[in-house]
């Protein structure tokens, strides 16, 4: 199990602390209330018991998954050709990890299409991208690698997202 200094230094622990606050405090009076803390708590431990559906003992609990449930950070699935640990770690921003990212944000995870490419697209530029459709299964993220291929066997009953570099 993780222990709490894996956390970070005392300004990680700090701004942490005040984004769960901020998550909490329901009514803004910069205090919890037991309404308040009961509401946390409940959510906390539904998002820990859908999140696993094993139902593991809180001795086999990470701090990591109780941060991420009680920040209502999304957990990102696994892709064939991406790390999982780099997906889910939100300070890893390369290219290849923001598509994992947008594609499963925008629920497209089983939706590997021609179609969903422009609203992939559309979601990294949003957030500052500069990305285009470049073919019916490649977007150039105009990052100076050139296209790449994000649909392994585009049109077929085995499509799945995957990223190849083109050039």
């Amino acid at each position: 199990m993780s222990s709490i200094s894996s956390i970070g230094n005392s300004t990680d622990v700090a701004q942490l602390a005040s984004r769960l606050m901020d998550k909490v405090d329901a009514n803004n009076d910069g205090q919890l209330s037991k309404e308040e803390f009961g509401g946390f708590l409940t959510s906390l431990l539904q998002g820990m018991s859908s999140a696993s559906p094993t139902s593991p003992s809180s001795a086999s609990i990470s701090t990591s998954s109780l941060v991420r449930a009680a920040l209502f950070v999304p957990s990102y699935n696994a892709i064939p050709g991406f790390d999982t640990g780099k997906l889910n770690d939100l300070t890893h921003t390369t290219t290849k990890y923001q598509f994992g990212r947008a594609v499963q944000d925008l629920g497209l995870l089983g939706s590997p299409t021609t179609e969903n490419l422009q609203v992939v697209v559309d979601a990294i530029n949003k957030n500052g991208g500069n990305a285009k459709v470049t073919g019916k299964d490649t977007i150039d993220f105009n990052d100076g690698y050139g296209s790449i291929d994000v649909i392994f066997a585009v049109g077929d009953a085995n499509a799945r997202w995957q990223w190849v570099p083109t050039a």
